[in-house]
């Protein structure tokens, strides 16, 4: 009986160092399951975190990018109509052009009498650039009044400023003369 008794306790040791044994392996198995929870989230957080990071760099690149077109758009584009010189394109910046001024009659009795009057109604004049707000001629077309000779578009600067809201910033004349034209003046 002694011996049975013996066994008996002996078992019950074991038992409770299996026991312990199993419990200490819980906590252990329990402690590095917390462990790796808590590193998941924090890996999680960093992602989180990078991507957040990630967004605002992408929206300052954009809303940079965005700045600096609207500051192009602002700038003062070249003449399309003078390519920038601030020259009249049919004059070339003199304020007049060259016509021809045929004469009524072929022969000697014409130049005889523009000799004699001192005026001369044919051959080469210069005609006021009408592109530049000149006139006339001197002969048919009333008074020779020279033109500024500056480009009407860009009124002589060489230069247009954009007009802002979306809307083109300038147009060639052959746009403005063509109601057609997508770009025309509504």
């Amino acid at each position: 009986e002694d011996q049975r008794r013996e066994e008996l306790r002996q078992r019950r040791i074991q038992e409770a160092r299996e026991r312990a044994r199993r419990k200490r392996e819980e906590e252990l198995e329990h402690a590095r399951r917390m462990a790796e929870e808590q590193e998941r989230l924090r890996l999680q957080q960093e992602a989180e975190e990078a991507e957040r990071k990630r967004r605002e760099e992408e929206a300052e690149r954009q809303r940079q990018l965005e700045a600096e077109r609207e500051r192009l758009a602002r700038m003062p584009k070249p003449c399309v109509d003078c390519d920038g010189s601030g020259k009249c394109p049919d004059c070339q910046g003199q304020g007049f052009v060259q016509v021809m001024v045929l004469a009524p009659v072929v022969g000697e009795p014409l130049m005889q009498s523009s000799e004699t009057s001192g005026t001369q109604n044919h051959g080469r004049a210069p005609q006021g650039c009408l592109a530049c707000y000149g006139r006339g001629d001197n002969a048919l077309n009333g008074p020779f009044v020279k033109g500024t000779g500056c480009c009407a578009a860009c009124k002589g600067v060489g230069k247009i400023t954009p007009v802002i809201k979306g809307f083109k910033s300038y147009r060639t004349r052959a746009e403005v003369d063509d109601p057609g034209s997508p770009n025309a003046a509504r």
